[in-house]
């Protein structure tokens, strides 16, 4: 079974309801303060990276916005803040090829959306 397959079997077994994006790549929506919460989960070489951001999005604010994002991070076992470069706020997560099973795929996702509801709710 490759990546792709094992993530969807993932998905279905994990009760979260998903599209496909491509046969590698797959969505999720979820409610969040302000918002709607899109995770993208895509399947590449060796991992599984999970990509979650605000629509309408959330942008960091400034310096004081910047040491909270890091120091949240610094606590954070399973996924990380990350601001690009128009200063969205995202969140995201990688599990490598060996550890991919429901329960890893399924707290990545959530511990994503969590902590991105988290910022959302700290700016409202």
């Amino acid at each position: 079974m490759g990546l792709a397959e094992k993530v969807r079997s993932c998905l279905q077994k994990s009760g979260l309801k998903f599209s496909e994006v491509r046969d590698d790549s797959f969505m999720l929506l979820f409610p969040i303060e302000g918002g709607v919460a899109l995770t993208l989960v895509a399947c590449g070489g060796k991992n599984v990276e999970i990509y979650t951001a605000r629509r309408p999005p959330l942008r960091s604010e400034g310096a004081e916005d910047d040491r909270w994002l890091l120091a949240k991070n610094g606590t954070m076992s399973f996924a990380k803040f990350a601001v690009d470069e128009d200063g969205e706020v995202i969140t995201c997560a990688e599990i490598g090829e060996a550890w991919v099973n429901e329960e890893s795929v399924r707290t990545s996702i959530l511990a994503t959306v969590v902590m991105l509801n988290e910022y959302a709710e700290r700016r409202s």
